[in-house]
């Protein structure tokens, strides 16, 4: 995953952590709320001198007026940076109502930079750390005569202000660097973490995909091992035929003995010596090299033919097969349709040859011909006798008008096709192309022929025509196509 797919993953994850962190900061504001009830208790219990009932109901109107719009904020800017930063600010505000109100806050002005670590931001951070110091600079200035006149060890104001906030400055330099430091841990963690999460949906996404592919090749195969060549032990990984089901039982060791033993029994008599040497895992590092596959066709008892396959899926480090995966599957009618292929390819190849050599033939002997005819012509023209004209043969015309009244009687005896019967004989057509049927193409093409095309579909049924002639059946499906 490269970087910038982890930055924009990494930005969708902060939107979505400020949406749940400003939902959590709100209940807190609700919470703070119950600070006003708190202050009027430990009033009526004389624990604050100076502090009165007005500030507790203050305070918690305060804070209920905040929570308010803050909670109005959530509906239309969960995840908006000014909400998280309205939830800080309105912290803030408490703490120096609390100080104008006599209440000496020392610790609490902390918690406002350590809250905005939630976040996982640190410009967030940074800007709460420099109003947070904004908001104590302004409370201790603000409550320092009202401190100096109780204290004893400062004659001033000013000399209470610059004490106190000496030693929270101090203070808050610490937590400045321990914030920043925390701030970095978490960022870079939480990248990591994403970054690990692309990966693991990738490589899930690509098993997914691998199994997919095994569980649909697996339906074409009777059944599949992946087979140790080393420690002569297998894995079933598919078997459809209760035969061989019956045959290894619960077994999934003596790989080797238990394919020879399983060959030997239902391969036919003619077949069986070629495919017991197939499946000799001793002479299999020789036949194979670099090969990654190969396979090899053998007949049953029954007659029918299955196609055995053997493909290296492990090596060593010496490039010496350690795991190879056994797979058989019953050949069938497309196979065959190919094989027939195949076979109709070198037929048409050899009589396209026979034709080319009669042709040859055929040339050399009409130009033999030809110089007799000359020959003769010149012992005619010298003893003055005329040359014959066939045209004027009677017969000759007559055999000439019989057969074009023929070729005219047979075009016009052809059904004009419309357009679903042109596209009725292309889906034909294409269906038995596909399927390399040489039978479906024959009686394709013989329909075909009953019909008279219109301007345009006549070339392409030419083409059609030539390309059936020699079962090109890419051909065939590209003349379709176009």
């Amino acid at each position: 995953m490269n970087e910038k797919n982890i930055s924009s993953e990494f930005e969708q994850f902060m939107s979505d952590n400020r949406r749940k962190i400003n939902e959590s900061l709100n209940s807190v504001l609700w919470i703070c709320i119950g600070v006003g009830p708190l202050i009027a208790l430990a009033v009526y219990l004389n624990f604050f001198q100076g502090v009165t009932y007005l500030t507790a109901l203050l305070v918690s109107l305060f804070m209920l007026i905040l929570a308010m719009i803050h909670k109005a904020m959530l509906r239309s800017h969960a995840g908006s940076v000014l909400t998280s930063m309205l939830a800080l600010l309105a912290i803030d505000v408490l703490l120096v109502v609390m100080d104008s109100a006599h209440l000496t806050i020392f610790i609490c002005w902390f918690l406002i930079p350590l809250l905005s670590l939630e976040f996982c931001d640190f410009k967030l951070y940074s800007i709460s750390v420099v109003v947070n110091y904004c908001f104590m600079v302004f409370a201790t200035w603000h409550m320092a005569p009202y401190f100096a006149e109780r204290r004893n060890d400062v004659d001033t104001a000013l000399a209470y202000f610059l004490s106190r906030i000496g030693g929270l400055t101090l203070e808050m330099f610490v937590m400045i660097f321990a914030g920043y430091v925390l701030s970095k841990m978490i960022i870079s963690y939480y990248k990591n973490l994403i970054e690990k999460a692309a990966v693991v949906s990738k490589d899930q996404m690509e098993i997914g995909r691998m199994s997919a592919e095994l569980t649909a090749m697996a339906g074409d195969y009777l059944w599949v091992q992946d087979i140790d060549v080393k420690n002569n032990c297998f894995v079933e990984l598919c078997n459809q035929d209760e035969k061989v089901k019956e045959y290894y039982g619960e077994s999934n060791s003596n790989a080797k003995q238990l394919l020879n033993g399983l060959m030997t029994q239902i391969s036919a008599k003619e077949s069986r010596e070629d495919v017991l040497a197939f499946v000799n895992f001793d002479t299999l590092q020789k036949r194979m090299g670099d090969t990654r596959f190969i396979t090899h066709d053998f007949k049953i008892s029954d007659g029918r033919i299955w196609q055995g396959r053997l493909m290296v899926s492990e090596r060593d480090e010496e490039g010496k097969i350690t795991h190879v995966i056994w797979s058989v599957k019953e050949q069938g009618a497309k196979e065959q349709n190919k094989e027939m292929h195949s076979k109709q390819l070198s037929a048409a190849a050899e009589k396209e040859a026979a034709d080319q050599n009669g042709k040859e033939n055929e040339d050399a002997a009409t130009q033999e011909n030809e110089n007799q005819g000359a020959d003769d012509l010149t012992e005619k023209e010298a003893s003055g006798s005329s040359k014959y004209d066939d045209s004027n043969d009677p017969g000759k015309v007559l055999d000439l008008l019989h057969q074009s009244a023929a070729e005219k009687e047979k075009v016009q005896s052809k059904i004009p096709a419309n357009d679903a019967t042109i596209k009725r004989l292309l889906s034909d057509i294409q269906n038995a192309a596909e399927n390399m049927d040489c039978n479906m193409l024959e009686t394709a093409m013989k329909e075909a022929d009953k019909y008279s095309m219109p301007l345009g579909e006549d070339s392409r049924f030419e083409r059609l025509k030539a390309c059936a002639e020699h079962f090109d059946y890419d051909g065939i499906l590209k003349a379709i196509e176009n």
